[in-house]
């Protein structure tokens, strides 16, 4: 489904592609974000809740990380939330990620500059069975 050129990495599986952003929350304002390629946008939703839209199809969502950076200590942590039109023909895929407390309550992120989430979405793009289970 994608054909953007990426760099090769050996791993088990059919067709492995990641795409990796870092969203930098502005509390509840539009966020500013960086990616190596992938990624058409990322906006803020509603409290906690950003929504992203790459800029391709995949095939099949085989795993993600996500990690959060604060400048101060606080109970805040990053998941990731829905994702849409994998493995449709034709539609890129989008989705959400939130900032939840301790207690999964959703949490805005003040604006400053060592405040950011780390995103990474590991695909493979074919309908070919992997051979690594």
């Amino acid at each position: 489904m994608a054909s953007r050129i990426q760099d090769l990495v050996q791993e088990f599986g059919k067709k492995r592609k990641t795409v990796r952003f870092t969203i930098f929350p502005n509390g509840t304002g539009t966020p500013t974000w960086r990616s190596c390629g992938g990624v058409a946008s990322i906006v803020w939703t509603s409290t906690g809740l950003f929504t992203y839209t790459l800029q391709d199809g995949y095939f099949n969502l085989v795993g993600h990380d996500e990690s959060i950076q604060l400048n101060a200590a606080a109970a805040r942590y990053v998941q990731l939330g829905a994702v849409t039109n994998v493995g449709t023909a034709g539609a890129v895929v989008g989705g959400t990620v939130r900032v939840v407390d301790g207690s999964g309550t959703v949490q805005d992120i003040a604006a400053n500059a060592n405040n950011s989430l780390h995103i990474a979405l590991h695909f493979e793009d074919s309908s070919a069975i992997s051979t690594d289970h």
